[in-house]
């Protein structure tokens, strides 16, 4: 096992035996009354609010192995006399240790999942930011075609009215040359038929 909160990795037998018994999760202190650990310990645990594997793991690596047994020797009392009592009672924190161990590592099955859960969920944020960018992007490269396609029909349909214009214009100038030949043409007109009509009265004279 291993601390979630330091990510360090858990004593093994040897060196619990060291400490003998300070492993203690809320619900592992059933347990540690079961195989007959002294009240005194469950209320060390208690009063230095080792309440978890964490709590245990932390108290640990925070003091020197002296400093534990001193505190030990002073406030649990775990002094046990006859060799055969000493090697029982090392079975029975054992027991326990292995149990607080197997609760560590679902512990810490269940962070690694939460990581992996959390990892999934960024990557999955990440991905539809960016297919939203490369959306937002497309919709603007389309908007910009548009733009430039109403532009240059814009500017056609302008360059054909002027065209249509310029060819009004032509048109007129053209009736308007029209027109003053026809006038001037029946100005001749007239004025050669006073002529033949002035010559046939001199004639008639």
């Amino acid at each position: 096992g291993t601390c979630v909160e330091c990510a360090r990795p858990a004593m093994d037998f040897d060196d619990l035996d060291e400490v003998q018994g300070l492993n203690l999760e809320p619900e592992l202190q059933k347990h540690v009354e079961d195989v007959g650990a002294p009240e005194s310990l469950i209320d060390f645990f208690t009063d230095n609010q080792i309440l978890s594997c964490m709590d245990f793991f932390v108290f640990i690596k925070a003091t020197t192995e002296d400093e534990i047994k001193s505190e030990l020797e002073k406030r649990v009392s775990l002094k046990l006399s006859p060799p055969c009592d000493e090697l029982k009672e090392q079975v029975k924190i054992r027991n326990v240790w292995r149990r607080c161990k197997v609760s560590c590592a679902a512990d810490l099955d269940a962070v690694e999942e939460r990581r992996k859960h959390e990892a999934e969920q960024k990557e999955a944020e990440e991905k539809a930011e960016k297919e939203r960018q490369a959306q937002e992007k497309a919709q603007k490269a389309v908007a910009e075609k548009e733009e430039k396609e109403r532009k240059a029909a814009e500017r056609k349909e302008k360059e054909a009215a002027e065209k249509q214009k310029m060819a009004e214009k032509k048109a007129k100038r053209a009736q308007e040359a029209e027109e003053a030949r026809q006038l001037e043409e029946e100005a001749r007109k007239v004025e050669e038929e006073e002529r033949q009509r002035l010559r046939v009265e001199r004639e008639a004279k």
